[in-house]
């Protein structure tokens, strides 16, 4: 899975910790396909984490972990909550429908004018405030590791490369 921003913890065996996607659908393009990416990148990341753990000699995370990406069309964002399980991991490693059903939250920012969000985003005075409120509240889903020994990494890929 690709991502086009990821934050990882060095201190942590290269942890990721946050991916974030750019919506890159065509105007009046199939919403899904960008929630599809982020869940698609969410999981990698979960599996990357895991398999690095698992080769410091380390146990894997725990079995679920909720994975908090977000999408950004132009400057509008959505945040997203999602509960990874080595289960859903598996399933789809192997191409097979996992049994449990996995719920996706979501947040779009309760902006004024909600028909022109995606358009908009943050360039009208009245919707920044909104907008970066929601930035404030997804800091605290996020931000509960030490950030000193994390980086940004701009245009990455979970992929192994050939060793």
């Amino acid at each position: 899975a690709k991502t086009d921003i990821c934050l990882v913890d060095y201190d942590q065996n290269h942890r990721i910790l946050l991916v974030v996607r750019e919506d890159k659908r065509v105007e009046g393009g199939d919403p899904a396909s960008a929630q599809v990416r982020i869940v698609a990148a969410a999981v990698g990341a979960f599996t990357e984490n895991n398999r690095r753990r698992m080769a410091a000699g380390l146990e894997p995370l725990l079995d679920t972990v909720v994975m908090p990406p977000s999408v950004m069309g132009g400057t509008s964002p959505t945040f997203l909550k999602i509960p990874v399980t080595e289960s859903l991991s598996t399933h789809i490693r192997d191409g097979t429908y996992p049994p449990d059903i996995t719920c996706v939250t979501f947040c779009k920012p309760p902006v004024p004018r909600p028909a022109l969000w995606k358009s908009e985003g943050m360039k009208p005075l009245d919707s920044r405030r909104p907008i970066l409120s929601c930035f404030e509240a997804f800091k605290t889903v996020v931000w509960e590791y030490d950030f000193f020994s994390c980086r940004c990494i701009i245009g990455t890929s979970f992929q192994r490369s050939a060793q």
